[in-house]
């Protein structure tokens, strides 16, 4: 069957498993009955696990705690650079060595913990550098050599060498986000699903596997956001949120599923934002399994797969095609300029003959029920059988997908990674540093030198220079195909106004919106 049709089948077939799930709900309970008029109503398919900076593992909690907490600086709405939060300004030493941050003196923390001071500050970056903590985040914050409190509204960070990602790699992003010591210890082993800051939005209630409860924060120090609630809700299926938006029993969802956004697109009621993301969707190709230590076996998978064919009947609209960049459009140093592998059957079957496979072989492909993975799966199974090679498919559940990519125990994988600064992209995902359990999923270290010299690069230009060259080494080895590069899609009933989109879907900031009856 056709990919397109096939899609068309199956968005048939989710329509109607989400109406037997959502109308299996007993009558009067309706999520949207009563609900405020300015409140947000939104549904995703993850439970949270931790809100906490120092363990976030991604969505749902970054998109709570993004909202929750702030950070020194933060990302802009409407791109991946990064401006003023928690402080009003910062310089930085002519060495690129020591940032000096100047802070607000009119916040107030959540729950009563009172102001907020540079003290929180050092004791935040001290926490997730410490082991006992465990934090994933710990092995960036390690270029921090000291961090000193001048006085209450100024804090130093001196580091062991320049970082040019500093900013927007770390203290914009998830271990940036800035804790309360007392609440810390006071919670506990509940400080996780506890989450205290001083962002536009206050904690309130979380139950597990069902919903999360913000309210504003009205002494918000950039002014008390007009959206005065929100109720994060979990609904497992996607196709599920999408009814319960047409029924405005939510107003506001997440994207992911190209059946949902061919559903919605339908809709007089919803309207929908599509906006270029700083995120794709990628084969990683385990580089030290046999045969695919052999970069002309990796090579032979690139000149089989079909992107415009998979961005066309997979993505349907929620992607362009992957232009060879592991950088995406709108982050630094991306180019358009890398060598691509163009679709070519008989390029792939002469390289696999030069490598001494001629005959064919087998590999298998790991991915979760998430987005477009199985379908994407799907179509590869078939663009391989192409040049002789049988792709076993597995399917795993969340936890036994990463269980598995930690051991290493696969020949290729499926994900989906964003991020906002091209040293994430490098560093966290090809540097030999952070294999797995870090997501480096190709095993892969051929560019490590460029990886590392773009690090302590402070010229803006010659830093450019270096990610471009780190691009082309990794497009040269393989050791990932970017097949596309996503939209983020969100829908919304038609009276939800302001920030609705963003470059990618993690940056959900419900400070920026407003209704329109």
């Amino acid at each position: 069957m056709h990919p397109a049709w096939r899609g068309l089948a199956l968005t048939v077939i989710a329509v109607l498993s989400a109406l037997a799930t959502w109308t299996a709900t007993p009558p009067g309970s309706a999520w949207g009955a009563g609900a405020p008029e300015d409140e947000i109503r939104t549904g995703y398919s993850r439970d949270f696990q931790s809100v906490d900076p120092a363990h976030i593992p991604g969505s749902p909690d970054y998109q709570a705690a993004m909202n929750i907490y702030s950070g020194l600086v933060r990302y802009k709405k409407d791109s991946t650079e990064v401006e003023p939060d928690l402080a009003e300004r910062w310089t930085v030493s002519a060495d690129g060595k020591t940032y000096t941050f100047y802070l607000r003196r009119n916040v107030i923390w959540h729950a009563g913990y009172g102001r907020f001071t540079a003290h929180d500050v050092k004791y935040t970056l001290e926490r997730i550098k410490d082991p006992a903590t465990r934090s994933r985040y710990a092995r960036p914050l390690e270029i921090l050599d000291r961090i000193d409190v001048v006085n209450d509204y100024t804090v130093r960070l001196v580091l062991k060498q320049p970082y040019s990602a500093l900013l927007g790699a770390v203290l914009a992003f998830r271990p940036g986000f800035i804790v309360k010591k007392e609440a810390v210890e006071k919670l506990g082993k509940d400080f996780p699903l506890n989450p205290t800051g001083t962002g536009p939005f206050q904690f309130v209630s979380y139950r597990p596997r069902q919903e999360m409860i913000w309210v504003a924060n009205e002494r918000y120090y950039f002014g008390a956001p007009q959206i005065k609630r929100v109720r994060w809700r979990i609904i497992p299926d996607e196709m599920a949120t999408a009814l319960a938006l047409q029924r405005d029993e939510i107003n506001y969802m997440i994207v992911r599923k190209p059946e949902v956004y061919r559903l919605l697109k339908g809709v007089p009621s919803v309207r929908m934002t599509a906006t270029p993301s700083a995120g794709w969707e990628t084969i990683f190709i385990n580089t030290r399994r046999k045969p695919f230590d052999d970069v002309r076996v990796r090579r032979a998978v690139a000149h089989a797969i079909n992107k415009d064919q998979l961005a066309f009947s997979v993505a349907q609209g929620m992607a362009t095609v992957g232009t060879g960049s592991v950088i995406p459009p709108g982050v630094f140093g991306h180019t358009g300029d890398i060598p691509r592998y163009e679709h070519s059957v008989e390029r792939a079957r002469r390289l696999l003959q030069e490598a001494g496979y001629g005959r064919g072989l087998t590999a298998t492909l790991i991915f979760r029920q998430e987005g477009a993975s199985p379908d994407v799966a799907t179509a590869m199974q078939a663009m391989l059988a192409e040049i002789g090679i049988t792709l076993k498919l597995e399917l795993l559940e969340s936890g036994a997908y990463f269980a598995r990519r930690n051991t290493g125990n696969y020949d290729m994988l499926i994900n989906n990674i964003s991020r906002a600064e091209p040293d994430q992209f490098l560093t966290e995902i090809f540097h030999s540093a952070n294999i797995p359990p870090g997501n480096n999923e190709a095993f892969y270290g051929g560019a490590d030198s460029l990886i590392d010299a773009q690090r302590v690069e402070v010229t803006p230009e010659r830093r450019r220079q270096l990610i471009v060259e780190a691009q082309r080494k990794i497009a040269q080895d393989v050791p990932a195909i970017v097949l596309w590069n996503d939209f983020n899609v969100v829908a919304y009933q038609r009276y939800v106004r302001g920030q609705v989109a963003n470059i990618s879907h993690w940056m959900t900031r419900f400070e920026f919106m407003h209704f329109a009856r």
